[in-house]
């Protein structure tokens, strides 16, 4: 009877085991699913990631060209403003041709 009661007793602590493996497993399980909703998201946003990096490679690109375009537009104006300064040069009376007081 003794043997018996043992046995009964080894039977409830292993069913207890397997009851709580089965638990974890279902915890793993649950687990697993939020690693790859998890994983899905940051996958999503690695993606948004990437479009925001071409789009602010688009925008670095035209910030350049606007920059070349404004210094050219700065070097002609100073090339203009230069010949403008030699013709009012030209225009106007030499010092020696002004009479003296």
């Amino acid at each position: 009877m003794a043997l018996l009661k043992t046995f009964k007793h080894e039977a409830d602590v292993e069913s207890e085991r397997g009851k709580a493996l089965l638990k974890i497993m279902d915890d793993m399980k649950s687990d697993n699913v939020f690693i790859k909703s998890d994983m899905e998201v940051i996958s999503d946003n690695i993606n948004d990631l990437k479009v925001l990096l071409g789009v602010l490679r688009s925008e670095t690109d035209t910030i350049n060209n606007n920059m070349l375009n404004i210094d050219q537009t700065i070097t002609n104006t100073s090339r203009e403003t230069m010949q403008l300064l030699q013709l009012l040069k030209e225009q106007l009376p030499s010092s020696s041709s002004t009479p003296k007081p």
